[in-house]
């Protein structure tokens, strides 16, 4: 397990996840971009909107060229609280972002994505984030050139948890989550 160590992505982003774990490596691992990137990350958003944190997860995946098998987000929202009245808690939302597929092609163009290194939003909302208001994205796309092709990642979000406002049963999920995962069927 790991904590805020930096994580240079592809697309330029430098970012600390706020835990991390990382599997030993093969020693085949020369690519610069690749080298030393965790296996599992996870951020803990407090005041962070959740297309904010989505999007976060989604690079997290996406722009390490999928060394990071997977992205854990939890979001924890508080009410609004009045003046002399304590913070309560609203609502926790635990999201598992994965890699869907990678595949790759001779020339950008093919791809099918407008920019290259650039994280792209795929869902049923592409592009529309200016005219309306849309939730968080749910699943995004990213192109690097590597090695003379381009090689397009597409992530989503593979499960996503919603707990009440009863602090006891916020605590155990997270507690369920973080003992019962099983990551021996993660790709």
């Amino acid at each position: 397990m790991g904590g805020s160590a930096d994580l240079d992505l592809a697309d330029g982003f430098i970012k600390s996840p706020d835990g991390s774990m990382y599997e030993p490596s093969s020693g085949n691992d020369d690519d610069d971009i690749t080298k030393n990137m965790p296996t599992v990350v996870w951020e803990v958003a407090y005041g962070q909107n959740e297309k904010s944190l989505v999007e976060c997860l989604a690079r997290y995946v996406a722009c390490s060229l999928g060394s990071i098998r997977l992205a854990i987000g939890l979001n924890i929202e508080h009410n609004k609280r009045g003046e002399g009245q304590p913070r309560t808690l609203k609502q926790i939302t635990c999201a598992f972002w994965e890699a869907d597929y990678m595949e790759t092609f001779p020339t950008f163009e093919e791809s099918g994505l407008r920019s290259l290194k650039v994280l792209e939003r795929l869902d049923e909302y592409a592009g529309q984030d200016e005219e309306f208001v849309v939730p968080a994205a749910t699943k995004f796309g990213f192109v690097s050139e590597f090695g003379g092709e381009f090689l397009k990642f597409v992530v989503s979000q593979q499960v996503l948890y919603k707990v009440s406002t009863f602090l006891p049963e916020a605590i155990s999920l997270l507690i369920y989550l973080f003992i019962n995962l099983d990551f021996s069927r993660r790709p």
